[in-house]
């Protein structure tokens, strides 16, 4: 039975559905286990010829083209039919998996029974989405708790007998946010949602060159009237209770994402009246009044504006959004053992600099503005989050750092300001789910929160730093380097600490064969490889059982021919290492061979011969006029 069945619509990819094929075939669930469904939705370009290529080279391949429908609901929906896998994933033509994926998010689905899989998602363009789902894999999620409701897309591993127990499909229309069509009727169905967090399943491409379906979804006409249809088919699919007042809380903040305080106070006067146009009618009619104490505070305030369509207030609430600013400084960072600990704080700022104030009211803090009736309570996340996280800056993968973050309420005038701090370490070796950090260069990101208002930046260092210390792993084969960017944030740099140089401590000549004792045992190498200087691979020599050992012999030379030695491993693509010249006595030869050291220290063996001349021709040498005339002058002067 196939396990996994991997749903894709295509629709004139171009080059972009390399990187998807090419995931495909690296990924480490066996051939017969996993299938790939793709349904072509009418491409005009070479994209159905390049499937059916694919296809006729790879077993358990479906390609099915069909009139274009315009949209991937009709695709997906006709992959769904096709498949035969016990689980299916909707993977867009332009995206690409981790090698690993599958295997895991399978292996999640069976160990707890789930109907969904929730994989890591990583993001190229963006920062990492659904940042909350990154801590630690869950068995069987909670909604709310497990912050499942904030992942809206289908790139998820879904047992297909659950789709088809409860009818769940795809709208077959064009129509924006699809995937929300999908998941309202998914997730309040699903029995189990698992998570898998330790591992990055999906890379998630944003491009802006027009072909993406994720961009620019605000202004498809129909938006706002699809958003609010998804709503109430959540609605109407879990019941009333704790899980679907979060559902509707988390609409309200998502009816903000276009109406960014930066972008809407820089637009004209009539794109700002376009967008809250129809947030007017929307907010009254999909957040309750008694859900909106559920949003945090600034989203609060200009909700609240909407609802009452009071737009002095809602422009006020933007202003006061767009100039706080949260900077963040790195106020230690130093090497214990192998690992960087690090200490950082955030403050929040308004317009002017200062620290913003709040007012206290009995037990509660409140917003502190000009108008007492926008003085809203705050919720326990609107004081201030503060973590630290790394990134792996060619992959943007992103994990969380163990640490603690606390809240301090400082006096400012009697007033309280929020400050938080965090304390927490970078461990390359095991201090992200217990396994290695990659090698490259990874940013160390700061990601704070003030008001319900995210940020996420680069960790800036102020002042001198002093991060030359490197520090090995505990095994002694990788090597991490903290140092600040030119840009003057902090990084972390991985990488395979360089295997010694073999050192040759011995040698003999016997009827111009050579012996090389070396100082140890030749670590996984099996051969020594001789090279002509500048010319290809000529002879391999193997080492003797002990790996100390090498006899060589020669090829033909003639003079001031020199050949380099190098140790190599039996795997292909290893890395070949230099013999190194570590003789106690004089160089040793065989003539016309001899060894000598290089000016860089290296072993190699030269012909000490004198190189042979290529015959010349003498040249008559041409008479300088200038000399000839002037002896003419003389002689006929005499």
């Amino acid at each position: 039975m196939v396990k996994v069945s991997v749903i894709v619509p295509v629709y004139n990819p171009g080059p972009h559905l390399d990187r998807l094929l090419t995931s495909l075939d690296a990924q480490s669930m066996r051939v017969e286990d996993l299938e790939l469904v793709f349904v072509d939705d009418g491409s005009t370009d070479d994209s159905p010829a390049r499937l059916h290529a694919y296809a006729d080279r790879r077993a358990n391949t479906v390609v099915r083209t069909i009139p274009n429908s315009g949209w991937p609901g009709t695709p997906r929906n006709l992959g769904t039919d096709l498949a035969q896998g016990e689980y299916v994933f909707f993977a867009d033509h332009d995206d690409e998996f981790f090698p690993e994926s599958l295997v895991r998010m399978y292996a999640s689905a069976r160990d707890n029974g789930a109907d969904i899989v929730y994989g890591k998602v990583v993001t190229e363009g963006m920062t990492t989405p659904f940042w909350p789902l990154s801590y630690r894999n869950v068995a069987d999620g909670d909604l709310v708790d497990d912050h499942l409701l904030i992942s809206r897309m289908t790139h998820k591993l879904f047992r297909r007998a659950f789709l088809v127990e409860h009818d769940i499909r795809f709208p077959e229309r064009q129509v924006r946010l699809e995937d929300h069509f999908f998941m309202a009727r998914a997730m309040p169905l699903a029995r189990v949602i698992s998570v898998v967090a330790d591992y990055p399943c999906y890379r998630w491409v944003l491009r802006n060159d027009g072909t993406n379906n994720s961009a620019n979804q605000q202004k498809f006409p129909h938006y706002w009237d699809n958003l609010a249809e998804t709503v109430q088919t959540f609605s109407d699919t879990v019941g009333p209770g704790r899980v679907n007042d979060a559902a509707l809380a988390w609409s309200g903040r998502r009816m903000l994402l276009h109406a960014r305080p930066a972008e809407y106070l820089a637009s004209s006067e009539e794109e700002q009246a376009a967008v809250v146009a129809p947030l007017y009618d929307l907010v009254p009619r999909l957040l309750p009044a008694d859900v909106e104490p559920l949003v945090p505070v600034l989203a609060r305030w200009r909700l609240n504006a909407l609802r009452r369509q009071d737009r002095t207030r809602f422009d006020q609430a933007q202003e006061f959004s767009r100039d706080l600013t949260m900077p963040v400084r790195l106020e230690d960072v130093r090497w214990v053992g192998s690992s960087l600990e690090l200490s950082a704080s955030a403050r929040l700022l308004d317009a002017t600099g200062e620290p913003v104030r709040l007012l206290r009211d009995g037990d509660d803090l409140l917003l502190d503005v000009d108008d007492p009736s926008q003085r809203w309570r705050l919720l326990p996340p609107d004081l201030g989050e503060l973590e630290l996280t790394v990134r792996h800056r060619p992959s943007s993968i992103e994990w969380p750092l163990p640490g603690r973050s606390v809240l301090e309420l400082g006096d400012e005038d009697g007033r309280p300001t929020p400050t938080v701090r965090w304390t927490g370490r970078v461990d390359p070796w095991s201090g992200v789910f217990q396994q290695q950090l990659e090698d490259g260069l990874w940013d160390v990101l700061a990601r704070v929160s003030f008001l319900g208002e995210p940020r996420v930046q680069r960790l800036a260092v102020d002042g001198d730093v002093d991060l030359e210390a490197t520090v090995e792993d505990p095994g002694g084969t990788h090597r991490a380097h903290a140092y600040v960017t030119k840009g003057g944030t902090l990084a972390l740099r991985l990488s395979a600490k360089p295997a010694p140089r073999p050192r040759v401590i011995g040698t003999e000549w016997r009827e111009g064969v050579l012996r090389l004792v070396l100082a140890e045992p030749a670590d996984g190498a099996t051969r020594v490889l001789v090279r002509r200087r500048n010319e290809p691979e000529l002879a391999l020599a193997p080492l003797v059982p002990d790996g100390r050992s090498v006899t060589i012999s020669f090829p033909p030379s003639s003079g001031g021919q020199i050949f380099d030695l190098w140790l190599r491993s039996g795997e292909e693509g290893a890395p070949e290492r230099r013999l190194v010249h570590d003789l106690a006595y004089g160089v040793p030869c065989w003539p016309p061979l001899a060894c000598y050291r290089t000016e860089h220290g290296s072993f190699s063996v030269r012909d000490e011969r004198r190189p042979a001349t290529a015959p010349t021709t003498r040249r008559r040498p041409r008479p300088n006029r200038r000399v000839a005339r002037r002896i003419s002058q003389l002689l006929g002067r005499g």
